[in-house]
């Protein structure tokens, strides 16, 4: 019996070395800016010009085990010093890439806005809350991922991602914490990120499973397509967010997106974009209300120095008609 043991312990042993970690890398990045922003909106007259500052950091540890596989550990911290993102990520080399988010991170909702501009996106500062274009938001804290490993069909390289989510739309509670409910039983998203020479295809799918029988199922799509040929990016998107609520209660939204960019040099970059996000008609409102953005930026790089600007209007934001915002803001930001 106790040859048994002996023999058990051994081959225990012999598989844990075979997952032990060889050699860490830790890794801590940082940067700061300042902002000086303006504007004006009829829904909100009392809004002043402000300056600000903001201080991020990022901290990182990788290592490889004895089966090369590989283990890392990312915190991001945005504004007010409080982390904004935190995954632990495993790379299983050919099979593809585990990654488990505690806040943020999920490989769906990379794929929401990817339209080419110089600096944020088109509804950064936009005074407005956007429905349609929220793919993934729901399954990316507390939400496990899978992505494939590059695959090369005919020239073009497609990855395909899913995540699931056992509690969507409510935030990871921390080490052996139960999770309350929310309104979804579970949440799962799928998406595709193809490209083939300067083309690059993305489409993401999320549907959130109800447990009242007094709504139906969530869903929310994007799908957006970026052409790049040498210093110029062109890009267009389609959004949609089918509520699911009870038709006395609930609307549905779609939104549309283009914008252009331009490399004017190594250091200078400019774009210009267009969004809409459109309420549909319901049984509260009879009338459809379309959210008009457009936004004009430039970028100019100096080493780790950048000057970043963008002037944005919105007609009708948070869907009110007859209403308007405008916004200018300048930034200066550092890295280190």
């Amino acid at each position: 019996m106790n040859k048994l043991k002996k023999l058990g312990v051994s081959a225990l042993a012999g598989s844990l070395a075979a997952f032990s970690a060889q050699s860490a890398e830790l890794s801590f990045t940082g940067d700061s800016s300042v902002s000086y922003t303006s504007g004006q909106a009829t829904a909100n007259a009392s809004a002043a010009a402000g300056i600000s500052a903001d201080v991020g950091m990022s901290f990182s540890a990788s290592g490889e085990l004895d089966n090369g596989w590989t283990v890392s550990t990312a915190v991001d911290t945005g504004n007010n010093n409080t982390a904004s993102s935190a995954q632990l990520t495993i790379g299983l080399g050919d099979m593809g890439t585990v990654q488990f988010n505690q806040i943020a991170g999920s490989f769906v909702r990379g794929l929401d806005d990817t339209l080419p501009t110089a600096w944020e996106e088109t509804s950064d500062a936009d005074g407005h809350t956007n429905v349609a274009s929220i793919v993934g938001d729901a399954t990316n804290d507390g939400s496990i991922s899978y992505k494939t490993a590059a695959l090369d069909l005919g020239g073009a390289s497609i990855q395909a991602m899913v995540d699931y989510d056992s509690a969507p739309g409510v935030a990871d509670g921390g080490q052996a914490a139960t999770i309350a409910r929310s309104t979804f039983d579970s949440g799962l998203a799928v998406g595709i990120d193809a490209s083939m020479g300067g083309l690059t295809l993305k489409i993401g799918h999320e549907e959130l499973s109800s447990i009242l029988t007094t709504r139906n199922d969530q869903k929310n799509s994007v799908i957006s397509a970026v052409y790049s040929a040498g210093a110029f990016s062109l890009g267009y998107a389609e959004w949609e967010h089918n509520d699911g609520a009870a038709a006395s209660a609930g609307a549905d939204y779609t939104g549309e997106g283009m914008s252009i960019a331009f490399n004017v040099n190594d250091n200078l970059t400019i774009s210009y974009g267009t969004h809409e996000d459109n309420k549909e008609a319901d049984s509260n409102d009879a009338n459809t209300v379309d959210v008009d953005i457009d936004s004009i930026q430039a970028a100019y790089t100096m080493g780790s120095m950048a000057v970043k600007v963008q002037r944005t209007e919105t007609d009708n934001p948070n869907f009110v008609n007859n209403t308007e915002s405008e916004l200018s803001e300048v930034n200066v930001s550092f890295s280190f």
